[in-house]
């Protein structure tokens, strides 16, 4: 059986006045087959066929629940890999992102984003937020280094087993991965940058002792994020 292209072809051929024994000769194929596909009324089509199964297929009705807990933040492909290679799986990224960008909602183009890189220890980045858990929020601080891309993180409020897991993530994959961006390991890219770094003031560290200690302290709930001119006025006051 020809493909519908084919079959499409073998018409527009015969009504440029394309004969069967050259049409024949042009696509490769008996004249017979091209005296049946003109008699035809209709074009030949093949039946969808069955979807094959794939190794995911055990794993969707996980990552749709995954996808629907996290909504409407988007849980990235690398993260949700792992967690189903701890289950069993055993194929490849490529086709995790292929079935979640099914699932992925359309978004508005907000133009192409501006990177920027910094020299060692000139920035940093800082976000902290709350996650609501019925009556027990947990608080979670992340900060990471512009040049090496090193990462710190904590949870907050007396979650000494969640701190636990969260340095464990950083020190066997969110440090020692390859960063996308830049192609190399942050932690390779921090020992450069380590030298950089100054020593926390000692008002500071009496000031934060609770949060830098092995057993953190409450944090406020209010927002820790301000407008950039009261960063701005910080920055001319240490100027």
């Amino acid at each position: 059986m020809l493909t519908q292209e084919q079959a499409v072809e073998i018409r527009v051929l015969a009504r440029q006045g394309h004969s069967i024994r050259q049409i024949a000769k042009m696509l490769g194929v008996s004249r017979n087959t091209v005296r049946r596909y003109l008699k035809e009324p209709t074009v030949p089509r093949y039946s969808p066929r069955d979807p094959r199964p794939t190794k995911l297929d055990p794993f969707h009705d996980y990552l749709r629940e995954r996808v629907k807990q996290a909504h409407p933040l988007w849980l990235p492909a690398t993260v949700l890999l792992r967690e189903i290679r701890e289950q069993g799986y055993q194929g490849g990224a490529s086709q995790l992102r292929a079935w979640l960008a099914r699932l992925k909602p359309s978004r508005p183009d907000d133009g192409p984003a501006v990177r920027f890189e910094t020299e060692p220890g000139q920035q940093m980045q800082a976000d902290f937020v709350v996650f609501r858990r019925a009556k027990s929020p947990l608080s979670a601080f992340v900060a990471t280094l512009g040049y090496s891309r090193m990462k710190a993180a904590g949870l907050l409020v007396d979650c000494g087993t969640a701190n636990r897991l969260v340095g464990d993530w950083l020190a066997e994959v969110a440090n020692v991965r390859v960063h996308a961006t830049l192609g190399e390991r942050p932690i390779d890219r921090w020992r450069h940058e380590q030298g950089q770094l100054t020593p926390l003031p000692q008002a500071l560290r009496r000031a934060w002792g609770p949060l830098l200690g092995e057993r953190p302290g409450p944090v406020p709930h209010e927002s820790l994020q301000h407008p950039l001119s009261v960063y701005e006025s910080i920055r001319e006051a240490c100027a």
